[in-house]
């Protein structure tokens, strides 16, 4: 998993004046991923949010062949950082979708 990838994109967004809902999810999303050291309370904090507000990008995630569904508490540092890359993955793609047919992210 190289979330550098995605780099790009927090940059680009971190320039506007203001962000979509979706575009504030996807900054605070990439905030808690790459938070030194980790917060994994907030990492949980973000996922359960994102779930909330995007559905379709949970049950996206739920849906991928590695995901194993564990109670929130039970994630290692690692499965909330794959979780919350996924995520990012889920919106940019969304956005990108959004951004063809006239839309923001």
């Amino acid at each position: 998993m190289d979330h550098k990838i995605l780099e790009p994109i927090v940059e680009c967004l971190k320039q506007e004046n203001q962000l979509s809902p979706m575009e504030s999810d996807f900054v605070e999303t990439w905030n808690a991923l790459v938070s030194q050291p980790f917060d994994a309370d907030a990492a949980r904090q973000r996922i359960i949010s994102n779930n909330v507000k995007h559905p379709d990008i949970y049950k996206a995630i739920m849906a991928m062949p590695a995901y194993v569904k564990r109670p929130i508490t039970e994630l290692t540092e690692d499965d909330l950082k794959y979780n919350l890359y996924n995520q990012l993955v889920q919106m940019a793609l969304k956005g990108a979708l959004g951004s063809m047919n006239g839309r923001r992210l």
